[in-house]
């Protein structure tokens, strides 16, 4: 997983997965995160500090963290990340 930063390019598809350190529940969910990106390597997965990116913060318009925002052959998907919901969401966009 790739640390993305403001002016940094995204390859698609992409999944990015916003947070912070001192954020618990991101510490959370981050483990089922890198296994999904280890399972999927023809996805491109970044990490995104918010703290390090605030445009890219202010351009998906990011209001509370753990949150995903993911795109596949047109399709966007924008949620607040959890355990129980990651993979179903990202199924719905084809990833």
């Amino acid at each position: 997983m790739k640390n993305l930063k403001d002016g940094d390019l995204l390859e698609k598809p992409f999944v990015i997965d916003f947070y912070a350190d001192w954020c618990q529940p991101c510490k959370a969910i981050a483990p089922m995160v890198e296994q999904l990106a280890k399972n999927k390597p023809g996805v491109h997965f970044y990490k995104c500090k918010i703290d390090d990116a605030p445009g890219l913060v202010d351009k998906y318009d990011i209001r509370g963290i753990p949150f995903i925002v993911a795109e596949n052959n047109g399709k966007e998907a924008r949620f607040a990340a959890k355990q129980n919901t990651l993979v179903t969401e990202l199924a719905g966009i084809g990833l």
